[in-house]
């Protein structure tokens, strides 16, 4: 039903050569390319393959255009909603620089953790916030607004919402503020080809258009290359944010945010689990920072002297993760230093932490802000 509302038409300024998937399709420049809710964009040499599927083919047919574009080249896209008249704009590159690890405090802040795929309650929560309008436009002004990762997977709408934060960091960073994408287990799990929790919709749209589900988030993926250019962890003014929590063993390391990600990086797409030193193997382990649960559950427990560590060592006053649902709402752990905004969106549960001068609320989908 979810695919239905928000499907999302392809129309290109410039008609191109269209055909199936086998078919023929020459490389022509274009002038914007509107990106759809299922389109998968490809590197190739000097052009960008887009394979499309629409809602009036049933979901079962790609069909194939071909961009030039070359490597010193910026195309411009725009992400249309069909029903409401929906349009973002944005660019696509064929590099991304890799992103800060650290930011000055910002004037207010916005949070969203563990979406996995499910377009309505990010759009929910965005306007209850303030962060946009009804036509899905930057409101924000120069606040933050940071996901915590797990926005892939699970759902039917992995695809919308990648390309929906995609098209809104150029519109925060226009007006001064800034979106944060923060990388959980499941986009690491995606850079690196396990499918395991992945729609059956990706799965079968990746055979469709002869491409291994690796190749979906690989190295010639536009989404791919935005996505590995993504950090684990980043501190912001008072608050260190990353998707799991920080173990004893992370903390034993002493290593600064942005040395946790230089370890992390370059095995965002390692199938082995085997870093290269006993960092790299801690950091993408089930106590690194994007696995580890031992801030609310399991035999390797945090305990206060873990968290003021943490606080100390990246000088910080708090800590916001997801990954772990411990209730219905967002709650505060570890003498209130600990903030758990994983919730469970599917369910009906939808929350977002707003932080705004100096104070802490629990944002619902209803526009209700309650004090946490």
């Amino acid at each position: 039903m979810c695919k239905h509302l928000f499907h999302i038409i392809l129309c290109v300024a410039q008609i191109m050569a269209i055909g199936a998937l086998a078919g023929e399709a020459t490389a022509q420049p274009g002038p914007e390319i509107s990106l759809s809710a299922s389109t998968y964009c490809f590197y190739s040499n000097d052009s960008l393959q887009v394979f499309r599927f629409s809602s009036e083919s049933g979901l079962t047919k790609p069909v194939y255009q071909s961009f030039a574009m070359s490597r010193q080249q910026a195309l411009p896209v725009s992400f249309v909603h069909q029903k409401q008249h929906i349009q973002l704009s944005s660019k696509l590159t064929h590099n991304y620089p890799i992103e800060k690890h650290s930011y000055n405090k910002p004037a207010q802040l916005f949070a969203v953790s563990d979406i996995e795929g499910n377009l309505p309650a990010l759009i929910a929560l965005l306007k209850s916030g303030g962060v946009i309008n009804d036509q899905w436009h930057w409101t924000f002004g120069k606040g933050h607004l940071v996901f915590t990762g797990d926005f892939v997977d699970r759902g039917s709408q992995v695809l919308e919402v990648l390309w929906f934060v995609y098209a809104l960091e150029e519109q925060a960073q226009a007006a001064g503020g800034k979106v944060h994408f923060i990388l959980g287990n499941h986009e690491v799990m995606n850079l690196a080809g396990d499918s395991t929790y992945v729609h059956p919709l990706y799965l079968q749209q990746a055979q469709q258009i002869h491409k291994n589900y690796a190749a979906i988030f690989g190295e010639q993926s536009v989404l791919g290359r935005w996505l590995v250019a993504k950090n684990i962890v980043e501190k912001i003014g008072p608050f260190l944010f990353l998707h799991a929590g920080i173990s004893p063993y992370t903390n034993a390391m002493q290593a600064s945010v942005q040395q946790l990600n230089q370890l992390a990086r370059p095995l965002y797409r390692d199938t082995t689990g085997k870093g290269p030193n006993l960092e790299s193997i801690i950091v993408i382990s089930e106590m690194g920072p994007y696995w580890y649960r031992g801030y609310y559950r399991g035999s390797e427990k945090a305990t206060q002297a873990t968290i003021d560590s943490t606080l100390s060592l990246f000088g910080v006053k708090y800590i916001v993760t997801g990954h772990t649902v411990v209730a219905n709402q967002i709650t505060r752990h570890f003498n209130n230093k600990v903030i758990n905004i994983d919730v469970h969106h599917a369910g009906g549960h939808s929350e977002g932490l707003l932080w705004k001068d100096d104070q802490f609320y629990r944002v619902l989908p209803n526009g209700d802000r309650i004090p946490l």
